[in-house]
């Protein structure tokens, strides 16, 4: 939707300068606000429940966020993302929360929104949402979401709605409970006071208080039908009697159809028939429908002689006919030319369809009973909004179409085909593939061979799916062969699926040519989407073969391809949190350790967010990392206590295996040879067949605690290990593996007295390693591999980089900070003790605290000294607070 239109749904209403300021209902509808959770006004079209709502919205203290409701709003995910658009009109940082966050995400989980959502609204000032035309809100989800909003809605935070009919929401609770007030058709009316005020506004002849309480009664109050009156320009004694002779308020349409429409000039009678049915409109829009080229004047003058239309949104771009009178505009032109009606649907849909509004082209289309225009709607968005995580929108297209459209138009079995792939119905899609596709060749339809292309596209997603590369080329070769260039969505999607399959199963090379062509594609508006997630792919893709500056700039690609306004709302949450993990990762390896640890920080917010694993177990992995370097060996082992439940229950092996190397990087970096042991014994004696022939993270784990325990025994075992790996990698070219085999290696050599070669292992290494910038595979393998580069760097090898290695070799705390590493960590006991001391507690004090004798006190602070090189407290604290060792 365009934002100047989107803008017309979030955007507090403008004020008609001849408004009837009735300061007693704007006063009440504050006292109801200050009093109660929901504020509900109930009435029929034509109230003023709206122009209410706008009069006590432009003067209370209090910010208000307005959202004018639609039947896209019964998604609940649709409904958070309007409420948070409106919210970011007075507090832009919204979209930057979790609740924006989330609601900005595809499919977000409505229960942790709802959550966060309500959770941002107590930590705001007061404010209010004001829902109008509300009676659209029908759909049970969106329902129940708003019951939630309104049960527990925190003290800041107030709705109002606004409907033409009571709304099915457990409004007698909400009564019981003090939560609600109602506004209905006796507060709104007009009395005889508001009417006369209104007329003498609006009326330049001399009037008497007898035809204004006349025309009130009439209308019984009505303040549509008295504003409709009113328009005519005639007399007030004149109106009156046209007004009792029509029956008032009980004939207004006959009063519409003799008085109103017949007091206009025919084009502008004309254009109000043809264009009533929008709704809401522009210029360009009605141009469409009408044939003439100046509506924008057209538009400016109606709204300037008051005839029921209202300009919406920024600068009057947009119009809005008042709900009564479209309705009647609506029925008029049905019951005068409903052909005629018809074909305006249908010119409707067309300009819709011309703008990518695909939502109100379909609705146009169906209503001007055009299969075919709206089998090309559907054609062409309903893959793209599946996509996009709109299954929704897709499932009440599906819906709406007329039974017999499915047997005239393959488009629509085609789109249903797609939504059973996108559920997990593959064997039902397949079957409705096969029914589509003997459709398409046993009749005489337009395009016949793109048609068939697009099912093959389908087949190939499916064989992709169920990783059948065979199959999926086949199908591929058919439909690449089959689509015109004009259908770029559908060839990007079979390259980006071959790509996807290709890499699952190894082949890098075409996996990568597969992404690049499905890159090289113009297929808009659904590229952003589609090129977030290949960017990432072809990362990973980058990555495995040792390219850190290649991956990371795809990822930066496909971070700017999220943050941009276009995709928000139409990206899962949890490719977010990973995108920025993933990075944290290239950060890390660079010794880039503050930036690191804040994406990494973020991601996993975004994963928690989203409740994925995957995300959750890379970020902490990431964040335990960056804590051994800063030897905080307490947040890495937290760190590693909160992967340990995600990973029994996940299918990632990979990063099993990256779970368990942290685990014997904690037991190195505590210089812990049990723990060693163990962590040995538990992984050698796994099952083979659960460790798939290609995890060489585990398999490094394996040879870095044979070399930290080094007895002859183990150190055969870790040059077995070592001799098959560097073989793999090399043939596969898999550098991150080669360059920490290679240093492994060269640590094995020089713990079994082979010095020269040990050098040799490591200058290797490091020239490896050198075009690409790894800093942090050599700094977290320790001590012995930092004299083994010191050795190389006296012979003078690769000096420059050289130096970012051995400097990567000292600690660094969480303000950026480089210092030296503790010859001894403290121990957890040390680490209490070292708290309390720090807030000023004496050594008694301590005790008792800890419940521990003075002297066993005094034994800690002694050990905590010499661990610090330090003589008293005051130079413990300063010397803890720099590495970080001290809360805050």
């Amino acid at each position: 939707m365009p934002s100047s239109l989107m803008a017309t749904r979030t955007q507090i209403p403008h004020l008609r300068r001849d408004l009837v300021q009735r300061r007693h209902l704007i006063d009440s509808v504050e006292r109801s606000v200050s009093d109660a959770k929901l504020t509900l006004l109930a009435a029929p079209a034509g109230y003023g429940k709206t122009t209410l709502l706008s009069q006590w919205a432009n003067s209370t203290d209090r910010r208000v966020g307005w959202v004018t409701l639609d039947t896209d709003c019964e998604d609940p995910a649709q409904l958070f993302r309007y409420l948070i658009a409106s919210w970011a009109s007075f507090r832009p940082d919204i979209l930057e929360s979790p609740a924006g966050l989330l609601a900005g995400s595809m499919t977000p989980d409505i229960q942790g929104l709802t959550t966060v959502f309500l959770n941002a609204a107590a930590e705001s000032e007061p404010f209010a949402f004001v829902l109008d035309e509300c009676e659209t809100l029908q759909n049970h989800d969106a329902i129940e979401v708003f019951t939630k909003l309104i049960d527990h809605a925190p003290s800041s935070l107030r709705f109002l709605i606004a409907s033409r009919s009571t709304p099915p929401l457990p409004l007698a609770r909400f009564q019981s409970r003090g939560e609600l007030q109602m506004i209905g058709i006796p507060d709104l009316a007009f009395s005889n006071q508001d009417v006369c005020h209104f007329a003498e506004r609006t009326s330049g002849s001399a009037v008497t208080c007898d035809d204004f309480v006349r025309l009130a009664t009439v209308f019984e109050g009505w303040p549509a039908g008295i504003r409709l009156a009113l328009s005519s320009n005639h007399p007030i004694h004149e109106i009156a009697d046209a007004c009792e002779s029509h029956g008032g308020l009980r004939s207004v349409e006959a009063y519409f159809r003799e008085e109103i429409l017949p007091a206009l000039p025919t084009h502008i009678r004309s254009f109000l028939l043809d264009t009533g049915m929008l709704g809401t409109l522009c210029a360009d829009l009605a141009n469409q429908l009408t044939g003439r080229t100046d509506s924008q004047e057209l538009l400016a003058s109606i709204e300037a002689e008051g005839l029921f239309l209202q300009a919406v949104g920024p600068a009057g771009s947009w119009f809005r006919y008042h709900a009564i009178f479209a309705e009647f505009l609506i029925r008029e032109k049905l019951n005068c030319d409903p052909d005629g009606f018809a074909d305006l649907h249908c010119r409707a849909a067309r300009w819709f369809f011309e703008h990518k509004m695909p939502e109100n082209a379909f609705e146009h289309a169906v209503s001007g009973h055009d299969s075919w225009l709206a089998g090309d709607i559907c054609d062409n968005f309903a893959v793209i909004k599946l996509e996009s995580g709109e299954l929704r929108t897709v499932a009440r297209w599906l819906d709406e179409v007329p039974p017999a459209w499915f047997d005239q138009n393959p488009a629509f079995r085609l789109a249903s085909a797609a939504y059973l792939i996108y559920t997990g119905s593959f064997e039902e899609s397949l079957r409705l593939i096969d029914l589509t596709e003997t459709q398409i060749r046993s009749r005489e339809i337009p395009d016949r061979t793109i048609q068939l292309g697009k099912i093959a596209t389908v087949r190939c997603a499916i064989a992709c799916f169920q990783n059948d590369l065979r199959l999926a080329e086949s199908f591929a070769d058919q439909a690449l062969s089959d689509l015109s260039p004009r259908e770029s969505f559908y060839i990007a999607s079979v390259h980006h699926a071959l790509g996807d399959t290709y890499a699952r199963n190894g082949i890098w090379d075409k996996a990568a040519a597969a992404y690049l062509s499905a890159l090289a594609i113009d297929h808009q508006p659904s590229f952003k989407i589609r090129s977030a997630h290949i960017y990432g792919a072809l990362a990973d893709l980058e990555l495995r073969q040792g390219k850190l500056s290649t991956a990371g700039n795809y990822w930066a690609l496909a971070l700017q391809t999220i943050n941009a306004a276009e995709t928000w709302g139409k990206l899962p949450l949890p490719v977010i949190g990973w995108v920025q993990v993933r990075q944290a990762e290239l950060c890390y390896e660079r010794n880039q350790l503050q930036r690191a640890r804040e994406l990494a920080e973020q991601g996993v917010k975004l994963g928690e967010l989203g409740q994925d694993t995957r995300t959750l177990i890379a970020g902490h992995l990431v964040l335990a990392r960056c804590a051994l370097v800063a030897n905080d060996l307490h947040e890495a082992q937290e760190r590693l206590a909160k992967v340990a439940p995600l990973i029994a229950e996940s299918q990632f092996v990979d990063w099993v295996d990256r779970y368990s190397r942290q685990q014997l990087e904690l037991a190195v970096a505590r210089n812990d040879r049990s723990a060693i042991t163990v962590w040995l014994g538990e992984h050698s004696a796994k099952d083979p067949g659960q460790v798939p022939s290609d995890s060489e993270i585990y398999r490094l784990a394996l040879v870095r605690a044979h070399i930290e325990l080094g007895t002859e025994n183990h150190l055969d075992t870790a040059r077995s290990l070592l001799s098959h790996l560097l073989a793999q990698a090399n043939t596969l070219g898999r550098l991150a593996i080669q360059i920490e085999a290679l240093c492994l290696q060269a640590m094995l050599l020089n713990s079994l007295g082979d010095e020269l070669g040990a050098v040799v292992s490591t200058a290797r290494a490091l020239r490896i390693a050198e075009p690409e910038g790894y800093i942090r595979t050599f700094a977290d393998l320790g001590e012995r591999l930092f004299n083994l580069i010191s050795g190389v760097k006296d012979r003078g090898v690769l000096p420059p980089y050289l130096e970012a290695v051995l400097e990567a070799f000292e600690m660094t705390n969480n303000n950026g900070e480089t210092l030296t590493a503790l010859a001894e960590p403290l121990s957890s006991r040390e680490a209490e003790v070292l708290q309390l001391l720090a807030v000023g507690l004496t050594n008694r004090e301590v005790g008792e605290r800890l419940y521990i004798s003075h002297e066993t006190v005094k034994k800690h602070t002694s050990s905590i000294y010499s661990k610090l090189s330090v003589t008293n407290r005051t130079q413990a604290v300063a010397v803890a607070t720099s590495h970080g060792l001290l809360d805050e």
